[in-house]
C-alpha cells in the first residue's frame, strides 16, 4: 500500500527540488519586430525627457547591451536579448533621437545609490547564504557555519532562516529544523518553502495533522509536486479518494522518482474507478465459439479482471462474466465464454470491462 512519508532519499531530493525552483514567465519568450522595437525605443526617450531625465543614459544603455550581447554569457541576458535583440541600428536610432530630446536631465545615480545601499550592504551576507545552501549535503556542518554567519549580519531575512531549518533537517534535526522555519514564517509569512520544509520536518517527527496543514499552506501559495504527492497520500489515509486522486494526478508532472510515485498512486486508484481505461478487450469468434481477445498496454500489471460478454444468438441473449487472474503489460490473453455457436447461425458479441485491480 502507499505511505504517507516517502523515505529520507526522497525527502532529501523533495527539498533539493525546492531550492533549484525556478519560475518563469511566457512573456520571456515573446520576440518584437523592429518596427516595435524602434517605436518603443522613441517613446521611451520620450518620456524621459518629459519626466526631467537625462535622454544620453538611453544611448549609453543600448551600448551597453551591444557589447553584452556579443558575449551572453549570462543566461538571463539570452532570455532578455530573445525578445529585446540589441543592435547598432538602435544605438544609432537613440543618438538620433537625441536631437528631439536633448540629454541634460538627472540621471539619478545619487538616488538609486540611496536606494541600494542595504542590498549592497547585505551583499556579503547573501554571497554566504548561498554558498552555505551549496555545501547543504556534502558539508552540513561547514554549511551552517556559513548560514549562521550570513544572520549575524543580516537576522531580518527570512530566507536565511529557512536555509537554516534545510541544513537542521539534512542533518536530521527536524525540532531543531521546525524552530528555524518557525523563525522563517514570522518573517515572512508569505514565502511558500517555509511551510513546505516545516511541513517535511513536522512529517518526520510524527505530526501528521501539522505537518498536513503547513503543506496545504505550502501548496496554497505555490503548487509543487512534492507537497501535492504528500497531500494526497494525507486524503488517503482519510478515506477521500476523489481529493486523493486529484493531487496525485497534479504531483505526476514531476521527474525521477517522485513523478513514478505519484503517476502510481494515481494509478492505484484509478485502475479500480475506470478499469475500461487501463484494459482492451474485444470479442471474437474461435471454432464456434465465443471469445474475448483482452490485451493491457497501461504499462501497469492488472489483476483480478472481470468482464462481461454479452452473446446475440439468431436473435436470443446470453451473457457471461469472465475472470483473469493476472495480466502483465504488453501481454494478451483470450478468455473462453463457453458459449458456442453454428456456422449457420447469426452471432452478436460486444464485451465490456467491469472490474481491474492494480497488480502490484
Amino acid at each position: 500500500g502507499l505511505g504517507v512519508a516517502l523515505g529520507v532519499d526522497d525527502s532529501k531530493h523533495a527539498r533539493a527540488i525546492v531550492g533549484a525552483t525556478q519560475v518563469g514567465l511566457g512573456m520571456a519568450s515573446l520576440k518584437y519586430g523592429r518596427d516595435a522595437e524602434r517605436q518603443s525605443d522613441y517613446y521611451g526617450m520620450k518620456y524621459m525627457h518629459a519626466a526631467g531625465y537625462d535622454t544620453a543614459a538611453a544611448v549609453t544603455l543600448q551600448e551597453k547591451f551591444v557589447a553584452l550581447s556579443e558575449g551572453r554569457r549570462s543566461s538571463w541576458l539570452q532570455g532578455l536579448f530573445a525578445s529585446h535583440p540589441p543592435s547598432p541600428e538602435r544605438v544609432a536610432n537613440n543618438r538620433a533621437a537625441l536631437a528631439e530630446f536633448p540629454p541634460g536631465g538627472e540621471v539619478g545615480g545619487a538616488r538609486y545609490r540611496a536606494h541600494v545601499a542595504t542590498l549592497l550592504e547585505d551583499r556579503r551576507a547573501y554571497e554566504l547564504a548561498d554558498e552555505a545552501r551549496a555545501n547543504n549535503g556534502q558539508n552540513t556542518t561547514r554549511a551552517m557555519r556559513l548560514i549562521d554567519q550570513a544572520i549575524s549580519l543580516q537576522p531580518r531575512e527570512a530566507l536565511f532562516h529557512g536555509i537554516r531549518g534545510d541544513i537542521l533537517a539534512t542533518q536530521a534535526r527536524h525540532g531543531d529544523a521546525v524552530r528555524a522555519y518557525n523563525a522563517a514564517i514570522e518573517l515572512d509569512p508569505d514565502y511558500y518553502a517555509h511551510y513546505l520544509g516545516r511541513g517535511l520536518s513536522r512529517d518526520t517527527l510524527g505530526q501528521p495533522r501539522l505537518a498536513r496543514g503547513d503543506l496545504e499552506r505550502s501548496n496554497s501559495l505555490l503548487p509543487t509536486h512534492f507537497a501535492s504527492y504528500k497531500l494526497g497520500g494525507y486524503a488517503l489515509a482519510e478515506g477521500q479518494r476523489v481529493e486523493a486522486k486529484r493531487l496525485f494526478e497534479a504531483a505526476s508532472g514531476a521527474y525521477g522518482d517522485l513523478g513514478t510515485a505519484a503517476r502510481e498512486a494515481f494509478a492505484r486508484l484509478d485502475i479500480r474507478d475506470a478499469p475500461r481505461r487501463y484494459l482492451k478487450v474485444e470479442p471474437a469468434f474461435e471454432d464456434g465459439q465465443v471469445v474475448v481477445e483482452v490485451s493491457n498496454g497501461s504499462g501497469y500489471p492488472l489483476a483480478d479482471i472481470v468482464v462481461r460478454v454479452r452473446v446475440e444468438i439468431n436473435g436470443e441473449s446470453a451473457y457471461r462474466r469472465l475472470s483473469l487472474r493476472r495480466l502483465d503489460s504488453g501481454y494478451y490473453d483470450v478468455m473462453e465464454s463457453g458459449i458456442y455457436y453454428r456456422s449457420d447461425d447469426d452471432v452478436k458479441a460486444e464485451a465490456l470491462v467491469l472490474e481491474a485491480a492494480p497488480g502490484w
